[in-house]
Protein backbone atom coordinates (compact mmCIF):
# COMPACT_ATOMS: atom_id res chain seq x y z
CA UNK A 1 0.00 0.00 0.00
CA UNK A 2 1.20 3.72 -0.76
CA UNK A 3 0.13 6.61 0.91
CA UNK A 4 0.11 9.92 -1.06
CA UNK A 5 1.80 12.88 0.41
CA UNK A 6 2.37 15.81 -2.20
CA UNK A 7 1.91 16.08 -5.67
CA UNK A 8 3.25 18.14 -8.44
CA UNK A 9 0.56 18.19 -11.54
CA UNK A 10 1.40 17.81 -15.04
CA UNK A 11 1.87 20.88 -16.98
CA UNK A 12 3.35 21.99 -20.24
CA UNK A 13 6.21 23.66 -19.37
CA UNK A 14 7.56 21.04 -17.31
CA UNK A 15 6.46 17.40 -19.32
CA UNK A 16 6.24 15.71 -15.89
CA UNK A 17 4.21 14.96 -13.37
CA UNK A 18 5.25 13.66 -9.85
CA UNK A 19 4.18 11.91 -6.38
CA UNK A 20 5.99 11.00 -3.61
CA UNK A 21 5.09 9.31 -0.11
CA UNK A 22 5.40 6.42 1.44
CA UNK A 23 5.08 2.46 0.95
CA UNK A 24 3.74 0.47 4.29
CA UNK A 25 6.01 -1.36 5.96
CA UNK A 26 9.67 -1.41 7.88
CA UNK A 27 11.64 0.94 5.33
CA UNK A 28 9.87 4.21 6.16
CA UNK A 29 11.75 6.56 3.36
CA UNK A 30 9.84 8.85 1.68
CA UNK A 31 9.82 7.97 -2.28
CA UNK A 32 9.26 9.87 -5.35
CA UNK A 33 7.61 8.89 -8.50
CA UNK A 34 7.80 10.61 -12.21
CA UNK A 35 5.88 10.55 -15.18
CA UNK A 36 6.54 12.25 -18.45
CA UNK A 37 8.46 13.34 -21.52
CA UNK A 38 11.42 10.90 -22.22
CA UNK A 39 13.86 14.80 -22.22
CA UNK A 40 12.16 15.33 -19.08
CA UNK A 41 12.43 12.48 -17.60
CA UNK A 42 15.92 11.53 -18.02
CA UNK A 43 17.50 14.76 -17.50
CA UNK A 44 16.68 13.59 -14.21
CA UNK A 45 18.19 10.46 -13.93
CA UNK A 46 21.40 9.83 -13.17
CA UNK A 47 20.54 5.57 -12.87
CA UNK A 48 18.65 2.71 -14.49
CA UNK A 49 16.78 0.28 -12.91
CA UNK A 50 17.68 -3.51 -13.78
CA UNK A 51 16.56 -4.95 -10.49
CA UNK A 52 16.00 -3.86 -6.64
CA UNK A 53 19.50 -5.08 -5.72
CA UNK A 54 20.91 -3.04 -9.37
CA UNK A 55 20.34 0.41 -10.29
CA UNK A 56 23.73 1.23 -12.53
CA UNK A 57 25.45 4.45 -13.57
CA UNK A 58 23.10 5.37 -16.42
CA UNK A 59 26.20 6.44 -18.75
CA UNK A 60 26.23 8.35 -21.94
CA UNK A 61 25.89 4.98 -24.26
CA UNK A 62 22.93 3.96 -22.22
CA UNK A 63 21.26 6.96 -22.47
CA UNK A 64 21.22 6.92 -26.41
CA UNK A 65 20.36 3.68 -26.45
CA UNK A 66 16.90 4.21 -24.30
CA UNK A 67 16.32 7.68 -26.55
CA UNK A 68 17.16 5.98 -29.91
CA UNK A 69 14.59 3.19 -29.22
CA UNK A 70 11.89 5.72 -27.56
CA UNK A 71 12.48 7.71 -30.91
CA UNK A 72 11.65 4.31 -33.00
CA UNK A 73 8.53 3.81 -30.88
CA UNK A 74 7.19 7.87 -31.71
CA UNK A 75 8.17 7.41 -35.48
CA UNK A 76 5.63 4.67 -35.80
CA UNK A 77 2.69 7.16 -33.97
CA UNK A 78 2.69 6.41 -30.86
CA UNK A 79 3.43 8.22 -27.52
CA UNK A 80 5.90 7.60 -25.53
CA UNK A 81 5.51 7.53 -21.63
CA UNK A 82 9.14 7.54 -19.27
CA UNK A 83 9.03 6.79 -15.96
CA UNK A 84 11.75 7.08 -12.85
CA UNK A 85 11.74 6.97 -9.28
CA UNK A 86 13.89 8.58 -6.67
CA UNK A 87 14.05 9.20 -2.76
CA UNK A 88 12.66 12.27 -0.89
CA UNK A 89 9.35 14.11 -1.17
CA UNK A 90 8.16 16.44 -4.25
CA UNK A 91 9.59 19.77 -2.78
CA UNK A 92 12.41 18.58 -2.02
CA UNK A 93 13.48 16.88 -5.67
CA UNK A 94 12.19 20.54 -6.99
CA UNK A 95 14.52 22.17 -5.37
CA UNK A 96 16.79 20.35 -7.62
CA UNK A 97 17.51 21.13 -11.44
CA UNK A 98 17.32 18.50 -13.67
CA UNK A 99 21.13 18.30 -13.67
CA UNK A 100 21.34 17.73 -9.79
CA UNK A 101 18.66 15.26 -9.62
CA UNK A 102 19.33 11.30 -8.66
CA UNK A 103 16.85 9.54 -10.01
CA UNK A 104 16.54 6.01 -11.31
CA UNK A 105 15.31 5.65 -14.98
CA UNK A 106 12.61 2.47 -14.84
CA UNK A 107 11.57 2.59 -18.43
CA UNK A 108 9.06 3.93 -20.69
CA UNK A 109 5.86 2.75 -22.03
CA UNK A 110 4.19 3.64 -25.55
CA UNK A 111 0.59 4.18 -25.98
CA UNK A 112 -1.78 4.50 -29.26
CA UNK A 113 -4.03 7.59 -29.20
CA UNK A 114 -5.24 7.64 -32.97
CA UNK A 115 -6.95 10.31 -35.06
CA UNK A 116 -10.57 10.85 -34.63
CA UNK A 117 -12.72 9.04 -37.19
CA UNK A 118 -13.43 11.30 -40.24
CA UNK A 119 -10.69 14.30 -39.22
CA UNK A 120 -7.88 12.86 -42.12
CA UNK A 121 -11.09 13.83 -44.82
CA UNK A 122 -11.71 16.85 -43.07
CA UNK A 123 -7.99 17.81 -43.58
CA UNK A 124 -8.47 17.22 -47.07
CA UNK A 125 -11.10 18.68 -48.26
CA UNK A 126 -9.80 21.86 -46.47
CA UNK A 127 -6.08 21.49 -47.70
CA UNK A 128 -8.11 20.73 -51.53
CA UNK A 129 -10.17 23.86 -50.99
CA UNK A 130 -7.06 25.75 -50.76
CA UNK A 131 -6.41 26.42 -46.31
CA UNK A 132 -3.39 25.47 -45.37
CA UNK A 133 -3.47 23.43 -42.11
CA UNK A 134 -0.55 23.07 -39.89
CA UNK A 135 -0.70 21.00 -36.73
CA UNK A 136 0.32 22.19 -33.13
CA UNK A 137 0.76 19.67 -30.59
CA UNK A 138 2.93 19.10 -27.47
CA UNK A 139 3.37 15.61 -28.98
CA UNK A 140 7.20 14.74 -29.73
CA UNK A 141 8.66 15.27 -33.00
CA UNK A 142 8.84 11.68 -34.57
CA UNK A 143 5.17 11.36 -33.12
CA UNK A 144 3.77 14.55 -34.56
CA UNK A 145 5.15 13.61 -38.12
CA UNK A 146 3.79 10.01 -38.40
CA UNK A 147 0.67 10.95 -37.33
CA UNK A 148 0.54 13.83 -39.88
CA UNK A 149 1.80 11.91 -42.68
CA UNK A 150 -1.08 9.20 -41.73
CA UNK A 151 -3.35 12.45 -41.64
CA UNK A 152 -2.60 13.37 -45.42
CA UNK A 153 -0.88 16.98 -44.16
CA UNK A 154 0.96 18.46 -47.12
CA UNK A 155 4.64 18.62 -46.13
CA UNK A 156 7.69 20.90 -47.46
CA UNK A 157 11.17 19.12 -48.16
CA UNK A 158 13.22 18.44 -45.46
CA UNK A 159 13.72 19.96 -41.82
CA UNK A 160 11.08 22.49 -42.94
CA UNK A 161 8.24 20.20 -41.91
CA UNK A 162 8.55 20.45 -38.54
CA UNK A 163 9.57 22.89 -35.63
CA UNK A 164 9.65 22.24 -32.04
CA UNK A 165 9.50 24.48 -29.20
CA UNK A 166 12.82 24.14 -27.96
CA UNK A 167 13.85 25.95 -31.68
CA UNK A 168 11.21 28.29 -31.52
CA UNK A 169 12.23 29.73 -28.15
CA UNK A 170 15.60 30.61 -29.80
CA UNK A 171 13.77 32.45 -32.37
CA UNK A 172 12.89 35.81 -32.57
CA UNK A 173 9.25 36.98 -33.65
CA UNK A 174 10.94 38.27 -37.00
CA UNK A 175 12.11 34.82 -37.60
CA UNK A 176 9.50 33.11 -36.56
CA UNK A 177 6.99 35.09 -38.60
CA UNK A 178 9.39 33.92 -41.67
CA UNK A 179 9.46 30.52 -41.35
CA UNK A 180 5.95 29.54 -40.11
CA UNK A 181 5.15 29.84 -44.15
CA UNK A 182 6.75 26.62 -44.64
CA UNK A 183 6.40 24.32 -41.53
CA UNK A 184 3.66 21.75 -41.41
CA UNK A 185 4.16 20.47 -37.86
CA UNK A 186 4.92 22.65 -34.26
CA UNK A 187 5.97 19.68 -31.81
CA UNK A 188 6.46 19.62 -28.37
CA UNK A 189 4.95 22.82 -27.72
CA UNK A 190 3.28 24.59 -24.83
CA UNK A 191 0.57 27.04 -24.57
CA UNK A 192 3.05 30.03 -24.92
CA UNK A 193 4.57 28.98 -28.18
CA UNK A 194 0.86 27.74 -29.75
CA UNK A 195 0.33 31.84 -29.24
CA UNK A 196 3.44 33.12 -30.58
CA UNK A 197 2.34 30.72 -33.58
CA UNK A 198 -0.22 32.24 -34.12
CA UNK A 199 0.70 35.89 -33.91
CA UNK A 200 3.69 35.17 -36.58
CA UNK A 201 0.89 33.75 -38.66
CA UNK A 202 -1.56 36.77 -38.18
CA UNK A 203 1.41 38.98 -39.03
CA UNK A 204 1.72 37.67 -42.25
CA UNK A 205 -1.48 38.80 -43.14
CA UNK A 206 -3.16 35.70 -42.30
CA UNK A 207 -6.52 34.84 -40.89
CA UNK A 208 -6.40 32.15 -38.44
CA UNK A 209 -8.94 29.36 -37.12
CA UNK A 210 -8.21 27.00 -34.45
CA UNK A 211 -9.65 24.04 -33.48
CA UNK A 212 -9.04 20.62 -31.30
CA UNK A 213 -7.95 19.70 -27.43
CA UNK A 214 -4.83 19.77 -26.12
CA UNK A 215 -2.98 18.99 -29.10
CA UNK A 216 -4.23 21.67 -30.79
CA UNK A 217 -5.02 21.80 -34.75
CA UNK A 218 -4.31 25.50 -36.06
CA UNK A 219 -6.14 25.83 -39.54
CA UNK A 220 -4.74 29.19 -41.45
CA UNK A 221 -6.71 30.15 -44.41
CA UNK A 222 -5.52 32.70 -46.97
Amino acid sequence: MFKRSSESPFNSEQKFMAVSGHHIGPDGREVYYIKGSIDAVLARCKFYYVSDSSTPALDARTRTLVISQAEEVAARGLRVLAMAYGFGSVESQSQHVPEKANLVFSGFQAMLDPPRKGVAAAIDSLQRGGVQVVMITGDAEHTAMSIARELGMRMGAGNTSCLTGAALDNMSPRELMERVGNVTVFARTTPRHKMAIVKAFQSRGKVVAMTGDGGMWSIQSY
